[in-house]
């Protein structure tokens, strides 16, 4: 069986971030490997049934697009950094929008109760005006 060639590697991900420190412009290839990165990453089966793994497979990207300048080239996995923070930027994500459920569901749950109290209170009204007209 061929072993599989990696979609990214170390030494190709290390040549393109010293491509960038020269140039201070982020080459094409490092876009793509960026996008190529997260994506694989969301295909795990921790975060691949989120609806919303769109939405995280593009704030990683540019979470990485705008850390870029921050990578030390002494480090020696350049790979490692990145796929780190992709997997915190996920799970970060995931946090925010079960915050954002929490509070849907809160306002949610208010509104129908404030619902409820008017139409009980307006029943109870109706009900008295009745009675008030019932007595003449």
């Amino acid at each position: 069986m061929a072993k599989k060639k990696n979609y990214v590697t170390n030494a190709e991900l290390k040549s393109q971030l010293k491509l960038y420190d020269e140039s201070k412009v982020i080459p094409e290839k490092l876009h793509f490997m960026f996008y190529e990165m997260s994506t694989r990453i969301g295909r795990k089966p921790n975060f691949i049934n989120y609806t919303y793994i769109s939405d995280m497979i593009q704030e990683a990207y540019a979470k990485c697009i705008s850390i870029v300048h921050k990578f030390d080239q002494t480090r020696e996995n350049p790979y490692g950094y990145f796929t780190t923070v992709i997997h915190n930027c996920f799970l970060d994500y995931i946090g925010k929008e079960k915050r954002l459920n929490v509070t849907r569901e809160k306002l949610r749950d208010d509104f129908y109760a404030d619902m409820c109290n008017r139409v009980t209170n307006m029943d109870e009204r109706m009900l008295f005006e009745e009675g008030e007209n019932n007595e003449y």
